[in-house]
């Protein structure tokens, strides 16, 4: 189990950094694979869009024997400005699939390659 919790006084210097240090977070460690099997954030500041105290839980597992690690279950129990609710979202039938790409930088999205 890996436990975080921000430090007291620290502020992030991105908004994406303050809004991280709003949570404690537990992670569970599955042993053997060192796959993430769970984990749990709880909103412990102002600052993520969410009030203090709401919680997220999520559950995971291995799919196959040496597949990847895939959430399974996330239970979220929120308060945020706009109101407040309890959510449950499970997941199911993953497909394993290939695909080949290639990377190209400085190509506009949407146009071939060649193409003015």
């Amino acid at each position: 189990m890996i436990h975080s919790e921000p430090k007291s006084g620290f502020a992030g210097a991105t908004r994406e950094e303050r809004e991280l240090l709003c949570y404690r977070q537990t992670f569970w460690i599955e042993q053997k694979e060192m796959g993430v099997a769970g984990r749990r954030a709880e909103v412990i500041r102002a600052g993520a869009g969410l009030k203090p105290g709401s919680v997220m839980e999520e559950r995971r597992s291995q799919e196959g024997v040496d597949g990847p690690w895939v959430p399974r279950k996330m239970w979220i129990r929120f308060e945020a400005p706009g109101g407040k609710g309890y959510q449950v979202h499970e997941y199911s039938d993953y497909k394993r699939f290939a695909v080949e790409s290639t990377i190209t930088a400085g190509v506009e999205p949407g146009v071939p390659p060649g193409r003015p």
